[in-house]
């Protein structure tokens, strides 16, 4: 099992992610962005995916995610995204769960990497549906966002006189 610095290895401890609709405030722990590479390598790790499910192990990569949610951790959207695969392959309902959510924190910049996800027909079929929840997310949290993204331009005057509208 890969060793993690501290605050980071407070999440292997951290136990089940189930018990509590609300998320903790992972900053509590001291988390910042010093801790967004080792967080990074946390959520993509391969031994604590395949931890006995009856570790608190297992459930260390799944806080690693929201931590990176929380902290608006743009760095984190491409290796988050290539965890999507994991859905299909695996069968991993977490990463389709909660994945989406984490890209609504992180906001605008999970844009243009999941619409390229997204748009890869090559990609396996519900990872690419969690890319597209994690739209809905996006637009959800930031009503900013949303507006600029439902927005139709506003016809040129020149466009209004070409189509007699």
């Amino acid at each position: 099992m890969t060793t993690y610095s501290p605050p980071v290895d407070q999440l292997l401890s951290y136990g089940d992610a189930r018990p509590s609709t609300e998320w903790p405030d992972y900053l509590k722990l001291g988390l910042n962005q010093e801790h967004v590479s080792d967080l990074i390598r946390m959520a993509t790790d391969e031994d604590l995916h395949w931890a006995d499910s009856e570790s608190s192990e297992v459930w260390a990569l799944i806080h690693a995610w929201r931590a990176l949610g929380q902290m608006h951790a743009e760095a984190a959207i491409e290796p988050l995204i290539g965890l999507l695969h994991r859905i299909d392959e695996d069968e991993d309902d977490w990463v389709g769960e909660e994945l989406p959510e984490v890209f609504g924190m992180l906001g605008s910049a999970a844009i243009a990497p999941l619409t390229a996800y997204l748009d890869d027909e090559t990609q396996p079929f519900y990872a690419r549906i969690a890319a597209a929840s994690g739209f809905e997310k996006i637009s959800g949290a930031r009503a900013q966002v949303r507006a600029e993204w439902v927005a139709e331009p506003s016809p040129t005057a020149e466009q209004r006189g070409a189509t007699g509208t």
